[in-house]
């Protein structure tokens, strides 16, 4: 096969999972993708029964990239030591998602099964929209930003770079969230959260005070 038509997945851990589970939702050839890692105890073993998980130090530079490593940081340093240049990574998106024709997904994010991006969303470089998550209208999400299983965003909620929202949180409309913040599971956040900022609770908080 034409190694430009290969997606290489990298990371074997458990987002690795999900996003090989989307793959398999919209029928992509098993044999168009290869998985890779750099942990001894994943190296080798197989994913699914179906992708013997290769070294990464063996990455195929020709192959299509995905980062399917749930880790902001992460994701973001091997998405640009990886890659020719960041449109070059893949997006991939389970066929259970539902996601607006007016919404933008750049290159390198992720949208899992039940998730919502709804009219004239935006999103940036490496986002993950994670299981059953809703992106409302007119929000703006940057690059390598994580919205986790059954958070909601509402409407024009604008989330900053590598930012964290965690499982079942809720943001308020127009709310701004700054970059490399984190929103704790379940917190109900009513005013912007400044960057580099840990917030939890009903109403959220700052973990500082």
């Amino acid at each position: 096969m034409n190694n430009s038509f290969l997606t290489a997945i990298l990371g074997a851990g458990g987002h690795a999972k999900v996003v090989l589970d989307a793959l398999d939702s919209n029928g992509t050839n098993q044999d168009s993708i290869v998985v890779y890692d750099t942990s001894p105890h994943l190296i080798n073993t197989l994913v699914f029964e179906k992708w013997r998980v290769q070294d990464q130090k063996h990455l195929d530079l020709k192959a299509r990239l995905h980062i399917a490593i749930g880790d902001n940081k992460v994701r973001k340093a091997l998405s640009i030591k990886h890659s020719k240049g960041l449109d070059d990574l893949v997006a991939i998106q389970h066929n259970k998602a539902i996601v607006s024709c007016t919404a933008s997904i750049s290159p390198g994010s992720f949208i899992a099964a039940g998730a919502v991006v709804a009219p004239h969303a935006k999103l940036g470089y490496g986002v993950i929209a994670n299981h059953m998550s809703i992106i409302d209208h007119d929000c703006f999400i940057g690059n390598w930003v994580h919205i986790a299983p059954n958070a909601t965003l509402g409407g024009q909620v604008i989330v900053h770079e590598g930012s964290m929202v965690g499982a079942g949180a809720v943001v308020l409309p127009g709310v701004i969230i700054g970059a490399y913040s984190i929103i704790g599971a379940g917190a109900v956040v009513t005013r912007d959260v400044p960057s580099k900022e840990t917030v939890y609770g009903i109403p959220a908080k700052s973990a500082n005070l």
